[in-house]
């Protein structure tokens, strides 16, 4: 899942080489709103997730957002498992 996130991040983003999990999407990586968003789109997009806004609001490192994707992800698969 990192890796995957890791591939959106240099593509989106412009960010070269591995991205460090406890790197802060703001402060570390320069995300501004408008890049968090298109992060967060791509995302949704990418892996069929969605995001609420009190999620958008405790993700703040690159782990957090990984997290925050392996769950949905998990929830999605156990809804249609059962």
């Amino acid at each position: 899942m990192l890796t995957a996130i890791e591939e959106i991040g240099r593509r989106r983003l412009h960010v070269d080489g591995a991205v460090d999990p406890t790197a802060h999407l703001v402060r570390d990586l320069g995300l501004d709103s408008l890049k968090q968003l298109s992060l967060l789109i791509e995302i949704e997009d990418r892996f069929c997730v969605a995001f609420d806004d009190l999620t958008d609001q405790r993700i703040e490192t690159v782990q957090d957002l990984v997290d925050a994707v392996v769950t949905r992800v998990s929830t999605r698969e156990d809804e249609t498992t059962a």
